[in-house]
């Protein structure tokens, strides 16, 4: 049986067919831009399906095709944060409806899936797929592992063979790495993903704005957990110029800030604070045994 399970290979490019190219010609798009259309078509079909679903669902929104059109002409964008937004704002109209099996909001929930499965290995890896991209080791038909009630219960509550840290960055020795415009994206990238935040994302005429806390799962950056604190403002809607600031705030370039990775051998012993573990033995509260 055939399925659509990815392969991890990309395939030769195949040259237009005849109906392709009629597209195109009726369009009026010279010969020499087709290719460069035909990407900007596909990126925006990307954003609209896998990077970022919205409603109504099957549609490809005009909002997307500046960002498909900068994507395609080899600009960097940075979508994990308007990504990280849709999931972010998706997880909590959920747990916020009267009924969470029954809530039909539309969000980038794949990636949720694959955080599932690279860490409580929710999923069964597919064969003859490449390391990466991660996704696709989890990805395809029959692919979701099978658990009732009382096992997806113990999966989170006792967390058996959990490596936290298995995608943190990180290496034989410490190391410093500083923002200071001479940096390479790889660990741009990284910092980023480090940076207390507010997490923006423009869809549609909405203005999605989310609170994003790194230190409150520090482990999965290889860091040792320490006590999370607060918020001193935790706000979920603002205006025009307030979710511009925040988007230039969390994508800052040059900042001076830095950042010192540890190193593999620095969670042998433990992965939390002895402040962490006597905080966190006075304030949990298993959730499986509440009425």
């Amino acid at each position: 049986m055939r399925t659509q399970n990815p392969s991890g290979v990309i395939p030769p490019v195949r040259p237009m067919s005849i109906r392709e190219k009629e597209v195109f010609i009726n369009l009026g798009v010279d010969e020499a831009s087709r290719d460069t259309t035909y990407l900007v078509v596909f990126l925006a079909c990307w954003l609209c399906k896998f990077a970022f679903p919205a409603h109504p669902g099957n549609m490809i929104r005009p909002g997307t095709f500046k960002v498909a059109s900068m994507l395609a002409d080899g600009c960097n964008i940075c979508l994990s944060i308007p990504v990280l937004a849709s999931i972010y704002r998706g997880l909590n109209e959920i747990i916020s409806s009267p009924v969470p099996g029954s809530c039909s909001v539309i969000f980038p929930i794949h990636y949720v899936f694959g955080w599932l499965s690279e860490y409580f290995r929710t999923n069964f890896t597919a064969p003859n797929i490449n390391y990466w991209p991660r996704m696709t080791l989890y990805a395809g038909e029959g692919g979701a592992r099978f658990f009732d009630d009382f096992e997806a219960q113990n999966l989170f509550k006792l967390c058996k063979g959990i490596n936290l840290t298995r995608m943190a960055k990180r290496s034989s020795k410490q190391r410093l790495i500083v923002n200071n415009g001479e940096m390479i994206k790889a660990d741009s990238d990284t910092l980023i993903s480090l940076r207390s935040c507010y997490l923006t994302l423009h869809q549609n005429d909405c203005l999605i704005i989310e609170p994003y806390n790194p230190q409150r799962f520090s482990r999965q950056f290889g860091y040792h957990q320490d006590i999370p604190g607060k918020l001193k403002n935790d706000f979920r809607s603002c205006t025009l110029k307030e979710f511009l600031k925040h988007w230039k705030s969390s994508v800052h370039y040059s900042s001076g800030c830095d950042a010192l990775f540890p190193s593999t051998s620095s969670h042998q012993k433990s992965s939390v604070t002895k402040a962490y573990a006597k905080w966190w033995s006075s304030v949990y509260i298993d959730p499986f045994t509440q009425e």
